[in-house]
């Protein structure tokens, strides 16, 4: 009789992208899903947990973590702090991971930065359009 032999495992690295679908505002040119509601980010931190969970052991460890949108940095910072303790807590990052977080230039602040800066974000992404409010009226941004 045949016993299922598992593969051994080799080591692994990838990329981690979350997806954050919330945003202030909808612009006119971005297909990807958002909504502009607030309402349902524990909701939504609990199935990041619930797949990370889930996803644990599938990857060795992962060399960049990149928090895009939707328009991360619109978390509250204590849901920024969740989500990245999450994601700690159920996943391995190398010592030299990027991780980036995109951003609105409005919602950069001091203390938005020295948060990211304690979570280990090495990197932002700054979603900027143009610096002109016409066209960015244009752009429903």
């Amino acid at each position: 009789m045949n016993s299922p032999v598992t593969p051994a495992r080799e080591p692994s690295r990838a990329g981690l992208y979350i997806h954050v679908p919330f945003c202030r505002s909808k612009c006119r040119y971005c297909d990807f899903y958002s909504v502009t509601s607030l309402e349902p980010v524990e909701q939504w931190l609990l199935g990041i947990g619930r797949e990370a969970r889930y996803y644990q052991d599938r990857f060795d460890s992962f060399d960049t973590l990149y928090l895009g949108g939707g328009t991360p940095t619109l978390l509250a910072i204590h849901h920024l702090k969740l989500l990245l303790g999450l994601l700690r807590q159920y996943f391995r990052f190398t010592a030299d991971a990027e991780i980036t977080v995109e951003a609105n230039p409005d919602d950069i602040t001091s203390d938005l930065l020295a948060c990211l800066h304690d979570l280990g974000v090495n990197r932002i992404s700054l979603g900027v359009q143009s610096f002109d409010d016409e066209s960015l009226g244009l752009l429903g941004r």
